[in-house]
């Protein structure tokens, strides 16, 4: 087993690390263990097959897919413990970390990385603001999590998938937490939102790398807008 060092992984000196990120780093699961050569030569044979073969080796390929709305409709569709399925990993399964591969005891390892990474961001960057709106906002796990570690901010969960803001109304009336919801593609960026951004966190997370090469209208969509800050 190894242990993690987050203050090094978050450029974070250990005193400075908040309550909430020391929370979300005792409440998850890290053991993990560096593969053996064997089973190292394996998942290099098995990227390498995945390049050559499917949808990441061809780059008109991956951004077709990526703009498939019935694909994520279908996943948010299949969402359970609140995180998306894409955050539930199969026993066994690598992951890259510090730039070398390894293999997690918890299929939820990446969730609980992300809970902490993602406490670190919210104190460091949101504790000025009074709301924060959330582009591809999906289950909604990450607003939840925002709203317990801020929980007098207003916000906002957008997302293209109906699936995904149906499980976000789920979570309001399930945990009382009051997200308000709209459709947002983040190709297209309607202009006609009800709020102003100007005085709006913005949030996004997972998303943003699922428009391929075409983000230039999000991010003028955002230039316009003001917001005082973007993670």
């Amino acid at each position: 087993k190894i242990d993690m060092n987050f203050s090094k992984l978050l450029d974070c000196p250990a005193e400075d690390l908040t309550g909430a990120v020391r929370a979300a780093i005792s409440c998850g699961d890290f053991d993990h263990r560096v593969p053996d050569a064997d089973e190292q030569r394996k998942i290099l044979f098995d990227v390498a097959r995945y390049l050559d073969n499917g949808i990441g080796g061809n780059v008109s390929n991956v951004e077709v897919s990526l703009q498939r709305q019935e694909l994520w409709d279908r996943c948010y569709a299949e969402a359970k413990r609140n995180l998306p399925p894409f955050l539930i990993k199969a026993k066994g399964e690598p992951m890259r970390l510090e730039g070398r591969y390894i293999i997690p005891d918890s299929p939820l390892f990446e969730a609980h990385f992300l809970a902490v990474v993602r406490a670190h961001l919210f104190d460091k960057y949101f504790s000025d603001v009074r709301a924060v709106a959330e582009f591809g906002c999906g289950t909604g796990h990450n607003l939840l999590a925002l709203a317990r570690q801020h929980p007098h901010m207003v916000l906002f969960g957008l997302d293209w998938s109906k699936n995904a803001l149906d499980h976000v109304h789920k979570l309001r009336r399930q945990y009382g937490v009051p997200i308000h919801t709209a459709e947002f593609d983040m190709l297209n960026p309607r202009t006609d939102l009800h709020y102003n951004l100007k005085e709006v966190g913005v949030l996004t997370v997972g998303a943003l790398e699922q428009v391929g090469k075409r983000f230039e209208n999000f991010l003028s969509f955002l230039l316009s807008c003001h917001p005082p800050i973007c993670v």
